[in-house]
């Protein structure tokens, strides 16, 4: 699934209710004020789907049902719309495979649209006020004469129009979050490892967490670590930067400061918790885990307290995503 992993890298519940005025019957669930979306290969022999689920794990439902793999969910910021990233047909075949295009869907499930092919996409974030999406894209370039890939930010209007790239250097920057604020993105990349867009590079998947402005200038390195950091998830109040870090020995979920100061180590155990994502206000981080033996979604507090399981069963479920109401 693209160059991300190298280098970051049951069913619904029902109670009795009532109906028409009738107990004993089950009533369709109660609007959640927010969702968590997440991927999950539950329901095929190995194809990735986008699911939803209230914050405390309940109501757990798949929205986009597709014979591709549907991946790497992103939340609009007014709580209606999902970006994420599929290979369902028809992709566009480049570079002797096929793209994993952007789509958005309604919060439902409904309206399922393509946004983006022209490179196969990896992951995306949604402007705070919803007017720009980014996205990382393994864009193409010749090296020599050879065609050669290397992971590059973009940004774009909603509808996948003005496509412009924010990071356009050989080496390999992904994971672009918003600060709340919408002025700048962190980002994480391997650009200042071995050698820009080199394969030993890539191979050691040196990366850090890094903050550029909205519009890609003046790129600050924010991390300085022999092991790899990712997926950097901004706090509601701007004041905080969660991400992930092998630094510990195994991947586990650190924050920092936004200007870089104060790292802070959230989880402690042997086995990988990545993916960070923080609750519309602020007091809860949801991640993926696969400390019970397989990658399951938790929740936790800011502090790394009351670490809780939201999903329990044999399949893959990854990349949380917080949605507001």
């Amino acid at each position: 699934m693209l160059l991300v992993g190298a280098i970051a890298l049951a069913g619904c519940r029902s109670g009795e209710g009532t109906l028409g005025g009738r107990t004993g019957v089950n009533a369709p669930p109660s609007p959640s004020p927010t969702l968590i979306a997440f991927t999950s290969n539950r329901d095929g022999v190995s194809n990735e789907e986008i699911y939803v689920m209230n914050p405390d794990g309940t109501n757990q439902r798949n929205l986009t049902k597709s014979w591709g793999d549907d991946f790497a969910p992103a939340c609009s910021p007014d709580g209606t719309k999902i970006a994420f990233v599929s290979d369902r047909p028809p992709s566009r075949f480049h570079f002797g495979w096929y793209n994993e295009a952007l789509y958005v869907t309604n919060r439902d499930g409904t309206r399922q649209k393509k946004l983006a092919d022209e490179y196969p996409v990896a992951n995306a974030s949604w402007s705070p006020d919803g007017s720009t999406i980014a996205l990382t894209c393994n864009y193409e370039r010749y090296v020599n004469g050879f065609p050669r890939r290397d992971c590059e930010i973009f940004v774009m209007s909603p509808d996948g129009t003005n496509q412009v790239n924010l990071t356009n250097n050989g080496a390999d920057d992904l994971d672009p979050c918003w600060s709340p604020d919408g002025t700048k993105i962190a980002f994480c990349s391997n650009r200042d490892s071995v050698g820009p867009g080199s394969d030993e590079a890539r191979h050691l998947g040196e990366a850090e967490i890094y903050v550029m402005n909205a519009d890609g200038s003046n790129p600050k390195r924010l991390t300085d670590d022999p092991f790899p950091d990712s997926s950097p998830a901004w706090s509601p109040d701007g004041t905080r930067i969660a991400f992930a870090s092998c630094r510990g020995g195994n991947t586990d979920i650190f924050v920092k400061n936004a200007d870089g100061t104060k790292v802070r180590r959230l989880t402690d155990n042997l086995a990988g918790d990545r993916q960070p994502c923080w609750s519309p206000d602020g007091k809860k981080i949801a991640f993926a885990s696969e400390r019970d033996g397989n990658w399951e979604i938790y929740v936790m507090n800011a502090d790394g307290t009351e670490q809780q399981r939201l999903t329990n069963n044999p399949a893959r479920d990854m990349s949380p995503a917080w949605s507001p109401s």
